[in-house]
């Protein structure tokens, strides 16, 4: 029993000080809006370079990207914990007393732990990433409400920024065409009207004719 104590004691230390942890959660601070961004303009077309991630962003992207963020995290601190609980259980109580041997010596459980420990991060790293990049393409997708404006006789929706300006695409037919521009917001003030589509929009490829 002392034995297992002394095991616990050092996977609680080695949760609350290690490394590993801290850079996990800066990582998936980071990596999760870049891959919400990421996943919401390849639904226009519009190429990742023109990601921008900033503070306020980052804290403020999405409300279930941040929930994301947390549930990853907890997931792989539990999942690690209900594992180590029944490989503990498995190699004190069954292997140990019936077979009179372990699945862990004890020497190699601090290497062992770390090695379980490292892999459930790159796998809640990964996991978080595709998530949040089809939760940006999804959200994307769905979305209703787009500020129109009207530019030399052609509907534009903003589909979102970057830096100082808007990123806006042609609107025709109800369908968004996929190609973009950048306009400055100063020059769209008094033209801007916030509409509505029920269905969300849909992209439409830019064929050019020969």
């Amino acid at each position: 029993m002392d034995e297992i104590k002394q095991r616990w004691k050092y996977v609680f230390s080695f949760i609350s000080n290690s490394g590993l942890l801290l850079a996990g959660i800066t990582a998936l601070v980071y990596i999760i809006p870049y891959a919400y961004e990421k996943g919401h303009k390849h639904y226009y077309g519009i190429h990742e370079e023109f990601i921008e991630l900033n503070l306020p962003q980052i804290f403020s992207t999405n409300i279930s990207v941040f929930f994301v963020e947390i549930a990853f995290v907890l997931i792989l601190v539990i999942s690690t914990l209900i594992v180590w609980s029944i490989v503990l259980i498995v190699n004190r109580y069954i292997l140990e007393k019936f077979f009179s041997k372990k699945l862990i010596e004890k020497g190699d459980f601090k290497g062992f732990w770390r090695a379980f420990f490292s892999i459930g991060l790159i796998v809640a790293i990964i996991s978080s990433y595709h998530f949040a990049l089809n939760l940006g393409k999804t959200e994307a997708q769905i979305q209703q409400e787009y500020w129109t404006v009207k530019e030399d006789g052609t509907n534009f929706v903003i589909v979102d920024a970057y830096r100082e300006y808007f990123i806006i695409m042609p609107l025709k037919e109800g369908k968004i065409i996929q190609e973009y521009k950048f306009v400055k917001p100063e020059t769209l003030q008094s033209n801007i009207i916030l509409s509505y589509f029920r269905s969300g929009l849909e992209i439409k490829l830019n064929t050019i004719k020969q």
